[in-house]
């Protein structure tokens, strides 16, 4: 790599190198692109059935499992829950909590509760290990 010349492609003139904190944000698709996009996905649809995706994405999925094992989905998974945590905050996820549960009590009725709450109560409750200490 030495004996390459100098050209405006190779030489970096910076002290940093780019980071996506200092790169323009993406524009938005336009109305034109989001409607190709939609004629397209509808044509692969109608080629290959509306369940095609849902193939796809298992096949992605059962490879992904296949390479790296069943607990890598729990551990982006919860990288990924402790993102958002940082993001929104624990009262955002809070009042989400709470606009879900007044809805189930609006559609189901408070006796929902109370059955899921005998439920909850009644089963024998086994011990929990903490889990091995991070080296």
């Amino acid at each position: 790599m030495d004996d390459v010349e100098p050209t405006k492609a190779n030489t970096n003139t910076t002290a940093e190198p780019a980071t996506a904190a200092s790169a323009p944000p993406p524009k938005a698709p336009s109305a034109r692109n989001v409607a190709a996009g939609k004629r397209g996905g509808a044509a692969v649809r109608d080629k290959y059935g509306k369940d095609y995706y849902s193939r796809i994405g298992k096949k992605g999925g059962d490879a992904v499992k296949e390479r790296h094992g069943s607990p890598f989905f729990t551990e982006i998974a919860r990288s990924g829950g402790k993102a958002n945590m940082e993001k929104y905050g624990r009262d955002h996820f809070a009042a989400m909590g709470r606009r879900g549960g007044n809805a189930t009590k609006e559609h189901l009725g408070i006796e929902h509760y109370r059955k899921i709450g005998q439920i909850g109560g009644s089963k024998k409750k086994e011990p929990v290990e903490p889990p091995p200490a991070k080296a």
